[in-house]
């Protein structure tokens, strides 16, 4: 559900911003993508060392673990200084589930889930067309590489009026709770870190009666399959050409050529055009070709 709020959030942002994000600006899809688990194993795989300096008292005590640490250390750009890649995994109690891969590019990052087909990539919000569900569209928000530099924080860590409780350390772990998360009713929260570096390993939300709902797991390092849809921009591209009538601004983007400009999502607030005179109101103009849509503000 927090990746699906996470979605709306940034789309809201983007959205409210679409006109001012950006002076005649290039969106390009031309990155080279990584992913293939070169630059470190797991951090479940802790040294020895570390090991040992953990269960003796460990170099993070209850007094150093804040919720700034916590989200300095879980920053994607300081996990992809170590990792060519982030995959955590939640397994909810009735069995459902989802995984979440994020790869670094040369401009930013793509995320992407098993369970639903929205995502990003570099500065761009994609999800599937509302009518035609096998054809991907897409946003373009500037800001965004910086917007997810804190993705994991933002959806997963505790909040500023939650209060971390110290639990154990030992092995080259910690573990703290929230009680009663603030984003959550009845539910408590465990959370076990690297000892040594703060990067999350496990999350498990419970009842007040004890009882398990779910689990996250993390996995840094690992070789990850790339999907269509994250591949695709280093395929055949094509540029479509966006006008902001009202606020006089051009943004020219190269996205996959297979795919269409998400429309939906400036509505209600304004209305996309084919052609400058908006008489001819946006359709998807097929495969291949290059296209320009001219957006107007308009009340429904």
């Amino acid at each position: 559900m927090k990746k699906i709020i996470a979605l709306l959030i940034m789309a809201a942002v983007a959205a409210s911003c679409f006109g001012g994000c950006g002076d005649n600006s290039t969106g390009s899809g031309e990155s080279n993508l990584t992913g293939n688990g070169d630059k470190s194993s797991s951090v479940e795989e802790s040294n020895s060392a570390e090991d040992e300096s953990a269960s003796t008292g460990g170099s993070t005590s209850q007094q150093e673990i804040t919720l700034e640490s916590l989200q300095q250390a879980n920053l994607l750009s300081n996990l992809f200084s170590q990792y060519d890649s982030v995959v955590y995994t939640e397994d909810e109690s009735d069995g459902s589930g989802d995984t979440t891969y994020i790869i670094q590019t040369d401009t930013g990052y793509a995320i992407w889930y098993d369970s639903i087909m929205s995502g990003y990539y570099n500065e761009f919000i994609f999800f599937a067309d509302r009518d035609e569900p096998d054809r991907m569209t897409f946003w373009f928000f500037g800001l965004m590489p910086d917007c997810l530099n804190d993705f994991i924080g933002m959806l997963l860590l505790p909040t500023e009026d939650d209060e971390l409780i110290f639990l154990e350390s030992g092995g080259g772990e910690t573990v703290f709770c929230i009680e009663d998360a603030a984003d959550y009713d009845d539910v408590d929260i465990v959370y076990t870190v690297d000892s040594e570096t703060l990067v999350l390993k496990t999350i498990e939300r419970m009842n007040d009666n004890g009882e398990s709902l779910s689990i996250t797991t993390f996995h840094y390092g690992e070789e990850v399959e790339l999907p269509e849809r994250i591949t695709a921009w280093q395929g055949e591209l094509r540029t479509v050409t966006v006008h902001f009538l009202d606020d006089d601004i051009t943004e020219i983007h190269q996205v996959p050529a297979n795919w269409g400009f998400a429309a939906e999502g400036f509505r209600p607030w304004s209305a996309i055009y084919l052609d400058e005179a908006c008489t001819q109101p946006y359709e998807y103009p097929g495969d291949g070709t290059d296209f320009t849509v001219y957006i107007r503000y308009e009340e429904e």
